[in-house]
């Protein structure tokens, strides 16, 4: 008789905190935003001077970057550029 009441017990609080954990909100995921940055990291040259801004997202963060193939040379060493572009997008502001 002991064991079917710790075992209804235990059973009794499985069941809730299964439904304290289903009715918790799931919090919706974090959207990148762009760091405002308005030179290249890369190329030093001001964005958008090669046409339209080219975006890399890195780490929930949105770089500037002024054409493709600094895009590639952005992806090559990312902590470097996002470093520069956020100094210079800090300078700015």
């Amino acid at each position: 008789m002991k064991k079917f009441v710790v075992i209804a017990v235990f059973l009794s609080l499985a069941v809730m905190s299964t439904n304290v954990f289903a009715n918790q909100a799931i919090p919706a995921q974090v959207k990148s935003f762009n760091i405002g940055n308005t030179v290249c990291p890369v190329s030093g040259e001001e964005i958008e001077s090669m046409g339209k801004a080219y975006e890399v997202e890195y780490h929930g963060k949105i770089y500037n970057l002024c054409c493709r193939q600094c895009a590639k040379d952005f992806k090559k060493d990312p902590e470097k550029y996002a470093g520069i572009a956020e100094a210079q997008a800090l300078e700015v502001k």
